[in-house]
């Protein structure tokens, strides 16, 4: 039986949490039941080197590549990939079935660019076209339920899902990053991975860095990410842009994630697979996600954040130890990728399944 074809539609290939999260699906699937096409509109091509070098074959925006590629389904990702994999399964041979991949909280409100803001409610307007919705947060398909007008009969939730074999705990990690930094064997080293964009909130981590600080903790606070505020002295280094996560989160005491607004941050289930105890602001899904391995902290809370932190770095080396490989346990039982993507696929297989009884009656 010939393989299965899914375009994925996508708003760009830059770096970010949702893109990342193509990549592995795209990676993932396989490859004798599914080909795949990744069409992204703009946004940036920062990973494309990466999906190139997993075999996964991206094709210039453009219709006609579509109609050549006579896909079986269309999957959008994210707003833009959405709502352009809507406009353009009409014009495609067939009409192939449509999903979206929803990865943010619509928060329209808070999105300076108006073209985002109207792609937003084009998608709200459009929410019945596709088949089925996947939402990578439970809290993220009640947010488009409730306030953007999204059917909850079209609602699927499939998490992120995480490569435990590229983030796992790697001795000598910690000796190696104590020592770049200038920082002692007993110095607690804390974690901040994002890039510098208002619902990431790095202001909340800072704010509860210091306040941390002046409960007497000695600890250093590394952040790494694009366009993060350039703080460095005794008890701040900002790395920049990493390369390559896995061989750095390792490295860390603790991962922080200070979100304003959040369905399931990369970083958490990165380093949770790295065997890193985290604390979490309490928004999208990261209470879930964690579970009786880290902690949780009201967002724009920094004296709460700082106390979530302290507990964490109070906890014996051995404590800390067990944590951490909880926590990893916790990722490959959930939200290991091979899993997360047999869900896809199954919703795949299912969605075409649909679609051919009617042609076979």
């Amino acid at each position: 039986m010939a393989a299965a074809r899914v375009a994925f539609v996508v708003t760009g290939l830059g770096v970010g949490g949702a893109e990342v999260q193509l990549l592995r699906l795209a990676s993932a699937l396989d490859r004798e039941k599914f080909e795949s096409i990744v069409m992204p509109l703009g946004g940036g091509e920062a990973l494309l080197p990466q999906f190139e070098s997993a075999g996964v074959r991206v094709v210039r925006r453009s219709l006609a590549a579509l109609r050549d590629f006579r896909p079986d389904l269309v999957q959008g990702w994210m707003y833009h990939g959405n709502l352009a994999a809507s406009l353009y399964r009409p014009m495609l041979p067939g009409r192939p079935p449509l999903l979206w991949s929803v990865r943010g909280l619509n928060a329209t409100e808070y999105e300076p660019r108006w073209a985002s803001r109207l792609a937003f409610r084009a998608c709200d307007w459009l929410s019945r076209t596709p088949r089925w919705i996947v939402n990578n947060s439970l809290a993220s398909a009640m947010v488009h339920e409730a306030v953007c007008g999204y059917p909850s009969d079209r609602r699927v939730i499939i998490p992120n899902g995480f490569d435990i074999d590229e983030f796992q705990p790697r001795p000598g990690a910690s000796a190696e990053l104590r020592q770049r930094l200038g920082v002692s064997a007993t110095t607690p080293v804390v974690g901040w991975i994002g890039r510098n964009h208002p619902d990431k909130d790095v202001g909340n981590f800072q704010q509860a860095a210091v306040r941390l600080l002046a409960l007497g903790i000695d600890a250093h606070f590394v952040l790494a990410g694009e366009g993060l505020p350039v703080v460095n002295d005794r008890h701040f280094t900002n790395l920049g842009p990493v390369p390559g996560v896995a061989a750095l989160l390792p490295a860390f005491d603790l991962v922080v994630s200070s979100s304003l607004r959040e369905n399931f941050p990369n970083a958490i289930g990165e380093a949770m697979s790295c065997g890193v105890p985290c604390v979490a602001t309490d928004v999208g899904d990261c209470a879930a996600v964690l579970g009786d391995t880290g902690e949780v902290a009201p967002a724009r809370d920094a004296v709460a954040l700082a106390q979530a932190m302290k507990r964490m770095l109070s906890l014996q080396p051995a404590e800390s130890t067990a944590l951490g490989a909880r926590a990893r346990q916790r990722i490959a039982d959930h939200y290991a990728l091979p899993a997360i993507a047999r869900r896809f696929e199954a919703l795949y297989a299912q969605t075409l399944a649909e679609v051919a009884v009617p042609c076979a009656a």
